[in-house]
């Protein structure tokens, strides 16, 4: 292989290589930009996010599934009426013997409560004296 031939053959293999514009991810390998495919899908996912969000906020309210109050371990239990809690985005309620008459004794008394914000469940509970916090859309680790 002469030299004219071996720098027609380097330069062949320079004229193939693909280059990335500088700076810029949307641009391709041969210098034109995505098509208007790749926007349309850009802009429908942005729209399920986004009418995603709206959906969980219409079901921003807590509905209490269940609460009880009292030793568990003992079944010694009662139902409190938690209605100031339904309906509402945040609640807190004090784990005490106002709530209902369960025959516990002080120390094994506990308040446990499951609500839910549309599908999902959720669950806290607290030692009589302590406050359990309720929220929609659900917080964790308030409790």
């Amino acid at each position: 292989m002469g030299a004219s031939e071996l720098q027609a053959h380097t330069n062949e293999q320079t004229t193939i290589k693909p280059e990335w514009a500088k700076g810029d991810a949307m641009w391709r390998k041969n210098g034109t930009t995505y098509g208007p495919g790749f926007c349309i899908c850009v802009v429908m996912v942005l729209a399920l996010a986004i009418c995603q969000n709206a959906a969980a906020a219409e079901n921003a309210k807590i509905h209490i599934v269940e609460a009880k109050y009292g030793d568990f371990m003992g079944d010694k239990t009662c139902e409190p009426k938690l209605a100031s809690c339904e309906g509402t985005a945040k609640c807190s309620v004090e784990a005490a013997d106002k709530l209902c008459k369960s025959g516990a004794a002080p120390d094994k008394a506990r308040l446990q409560v499951i609500w839910d914000c549309g599908d999902l469940k959720h669950a806290a509970m607290a030692p009589r004296g302590k406050k359990v916090t309720l929220t929609c859309p659900y917080q964790p680790n308030l409790n």
